[in-house]
């Protein structure tokens, strides 16, 4: 039987506030950043951008649907030689990975399942 496919969300996170209480100038959505199960507060926090929200929850609703595992990964989070390896890749980010397969943009949920169903039929 062949290994589960998971779709895995790259993106870039950004710094925000700069001291207790005070948000920085960078739009926030703590809501989004809870709902996908990412710790949020008023401090120096790392947060899902905005642009890359709606890849985000498209790719979290198809993975659901299909019911296979989904990760989001913050590429400033990696370590200097993992982060050295992904710009090597010239792989864009944000981004969604199905195995060694990529998409970019603002697929819907029935463009990101077509997808996988497609790379898994591959793999």
């Amino acid at each position: 039987m062949s290994e589960l496919i998971g779709i895995s969300v790259f993106y870039h996170s950004r710094t925000i506030g700069g001291r207790p209480g005070r948000v920085g100038l960078q739009p926030v959505c703590h809501a989004c950043d809870k709902a996908l199960g990412l710790k949020s507060d008023d401090t120096l926090t790392k947060l899902v951008p905005p642009e890359a929200l709606p890849l985000v929850f498209s790719a979290k609703a198809a993975a659901t649907e299909l019911g296979v595992p989904f990760e989001i990964i913050d590429i400033n989070q990696m370590s200097l030689l993992e982060r050295l390896k992904a710009l090597i890749s010239s792989k864009p980010v944000p981004r969604i990975n199905i195995g060694d397969d990529f998409m970019i943009g603002t697929p819907t949920v029935q463009d990101i399942i077509d997808f996988y169903l497609n790379v898994s039929r591959t793999h």
